[in-house]
């Protein structure tokens, strides 16, 4: 999975579980601190 924030040049490629019963849509998905703790970093990227 890659994630970014707003206004940032960085991607990063994290993994792990995110429990839900819903579809997800990946272009309108918003993850939050806590959903986030337990989940590992693989990689930084920078995009232009």
């Amino acid at each position: 999975t890659y994630v970014y924030f707003e206004n940032s040049k960085i991607f990063y490629e994290i993994t792990g579980d995110l429990p839900t019963s819903q579809p997800i849509d990946p272009n309108t998905l918003k993850l939050t601190e806590a959903q986030l703790k337990n989940w590992t970093i693989e990689s930084i990227i920078w995009r232009e």
